[in-house]
């Protein structure tokens, strides 16, 4: 089933929060991808959207389907949640059977499927319909065909799904040898990673196509929303600006606020008292991530996560501004991108994608993703009991409690991820500020000498698992108060 977020009109025709927008709505901006996605079809080329959800994907298929069609092309646009998608029932053959159905009804082509495929019948289901292609679509049609597939992410949990994108791999190496397939051309779209589409590690990868990445508004692109806020008078520009201070940008956050500033009476207050309260209405307040629909939409995506607690430690760096560099081969980049929380900047850094985000996916949510750890806190005790008296029969000194509790592990026959460690040497040092600016600021004084003895140090920062250890440790609850 589709992550859809219900769809919420404008009145007066201009705004539209969620769902399709029409390929000759007002509100639409245009974006590089709109550019680069129809220059590059024009070209030939098989092209892939891969976004999160409500980032307009579908907003640009259509607009530019319609355009194709305009200029004589034979389009196609299918969507694969009304194929079944989801149905763990269907079989490879009904499957493919109902593509096939839908792709003769969008190109209106005339064609006895029903006996053809019956005809077909000793084929393998992934062969039928390569050569479907071949006989059903290119024989029968001249031109450019040139087909849509939305929601590619339904097909990923089919048993099935690797040999559906393997033919249409196949059918653009089939250029190479018959130049009937170079006027066929596929769009895919969908919240997926290049590598989720082909995960069989024997076969060939996904490798084809023009990747077409899909921004959030521009400032500047931004400026034909102004149109829909001309009630707003002279302050409309302001309004906006203020708007996309929280948006960033995004597509559908930016016109949900619009859509909710429209018709409101102007005033004297500042953008910041028109807008603010606005944003926190929709947006802010108790468990709104499990009960706004976008926001939960975006939750749920990383709640329901596989590697949950690595895509939430990746976060957690993020969050505190601290640097992570982009891997686009990661999945859990790739998860973290996916959910929409965070993109790449310039400078290849993930940072967190709005300010909307930071304020709702913030340390707190962090926590209440974290699962329960109270029964390893119980056994951690009974280890760190067990290696303190270890460590005190054995006699060492400073890391006699972390050499023993080392030691019970092995006895358990368990394997703890205890963090590299580095001695940092014995030293001395002056604390404090000088004696001339004691009272005038801040500064703490006064200057005195301080001796440390040696320590060790870890190497690299710690994983959530180590984390709790130290927080056991130190308090007993598992966490420290503020979620740091």
């Amino acid at each position: 089933m589709s992550e859809a977020v219900a769809d919420q009109p404008d009145e007066n025709g201009f705004f539209q929060a969620g769902g399709t927008l029409k390929a000759d709505v007002p509100s639409y901006i245009e974006r590089p991808a709109d550019r680069e996605l129809y220059q590059n079809i024009l070209a030939g080329e098989c092209c892939y959207i891969l976004t999160p959800r409500q980032m307009g994907k579908s907003s640009l298929m259509t607009r530019t389907a319609a355009r194709l069609r305009a200029e004589g092309h034979r389009v196609a646009v299918v969507d694969l949640t009304g194929i079944g998608g989801h149905a763990e029932s269907i079989t490879a053959d009904q499957w493919y059977y109902g593509l096939a159905h839908r792709l003769l009804r969008e190109l209106r082509i005339d064609f006895a499927l029903a006996d053809w495929w019956k005809d077909q019948s000793r084929l393998p289901p992934l062969q039928r319909l390569m050569h479907f292609f071949e006989e059903g679509l290119l024989s029968r049609s001249e031109g450019r065909v040139i087909i849509f597939v939305d929601e590619i992410d339904t097909t990923i949990k089919l048993g099935f799904s690797d040999d559906f994108f393997a033919a249409i791999r196949a059918c653009f190496n089939a250029r190479a040898n018959d130049s009937r397939f170079g006027r066929l051309s596929f769009i895919l779209l969908g919240v997926a990673s290049p590598a989720d589409l082909i995960r069989d590690p024997t076969r060939t990868p996904f490798n084809i196509g023009r990747r077409v990445d899909l921004s959030d508004f521009s400032d500047r692109e931004a400026g034909v929303l102004l149109r829909g806020l001309a009630d707003q008078g002279e302050q409309a520009g302001s309004l906006l600006r203020r708007i996309l201070h929280w948006t960033g940008g995004h597509p559908y956050l930016t016109q949900r606020l619009c859509l909710q500033l429209r018709g409101r009476a102007a005033g004297d207050e500042s953008p910041e008292a028109r807008v603010d309260p606005l944003v926190a209405g929709e947006f802010f307040g108790i468990a709104r991530h499990t009960r706004e629909d976008h926001l939960k939409v975006v939750h749920e995506r990383i709640a329901q996560a596989a590697e949950r607690s690595a895509i939430l430690q990746t976060y957690a760096k993020v969050l505190k501004g601290r640097p992570v560099h982009d891997l686009p081969q990661s999945p859990v980049h790739a998860a973290l991108k996916l959910s929409g929380l965070v993109k790449a900047d310039e400078q290849g850094l993930l940072t967190v994608r709005n300010r909307i985000y930071r304020k709702v996916f913030d340390a707190r949510w962090i926590r209440s993703l974290r699962p329960s750890r109270w029964p390893q806190n119980l056994a951690l005790a009974v280890l760190v009991l067990l290696a303190v008296g270890f460590g005190w029969w054995i006699g060492a000194q400073q890391l006699s409690a972390r050499a023993g509790f080392s030691i019970v592990l092995a006895w358990l026959g368990l394997a703890y991820p205890e963090p590299e460690m580095v001695e940092i040497p014995a030293g001395r040092f002056t604390m404090g500020s000088p004696e001339s600016e004691v009272g005038r600021t801040q500064a703490e004084g006064p200057q005195h000498e301080v001796n440390v003895r040696r320590f060790a140090l870890g190497r690299y920062e710690l994983t959530f698992d180590q984390y709790d250890v130290f927080a056991f440790l130190v308090n007993g609850d598992g966490g420290c108060a503020d979620g740091h």
